[in-house]
């Protein structure tokens, strides 16, 4: 997503460290927020990024997922990173979800929130777009 941002008055917070080089090339002002690093992700994980997260309000907030469910909502595998997306959503004006077509249908270990609580940008209508569309805002978005 990186590359398709053309602003450069905002400010991102991010607990990504593959994001960092990329923010800094584009001259946009970043913050990482601290704590445990989780080696399999380069993600910032644990209490210590929930403490650094929680001071942070966002007018949109952009995330990742592992699944996608219409009975069982948005979900990953790891528990501190469900535990952090779900309080960026909850920090934000507006949450986005970032996820290709193999997420939809998908069930991870741990739920994050409700599917209504998000706009999806992924890259192609799935089989169940219309469940799915009934359920959250779902923007198709091909790449360029």
């Amino acid at each position: 997503m990186i590359k398709y941002i053309d602003k450069k008055d905002i400010i991102v917070v991010t607990n990504g460290l593959n994001h960092i080089d990329s923010l800094i090339e584009k001259d946009i002002n970043a913050y990482i927020l601290g704590g445990k690093v989780k080696a399999k992700t380069k993600a910032v994980i644990g209490l210590d990024t929930l403490n650094s997260l929680q001071k942070f309000r966002f007018d949109k907030v952009f995330i990742g997922v592992n699944g996608i469910h219409t009975e069982y909502g948005l979900t990953t595998p790891d528990s501190e990173e469900a535990i952090l997306k779900e309080k960026a959503i909850s920090l934000s004006r507006d949450a986005f979800v970032l996820a290709d077509e193999s997420k939809f249908g998908e069930v991870n270990f741990v739920k994050i929130t409700e599917l209504n609580r998000v706009t999806i940008i992924t890259n192609a209508k799935t089989e169940d777009y219309d469940i799915y569309a009934e359920k959250t805002k779902i923007k198709v978005v091909e790449e360029q």
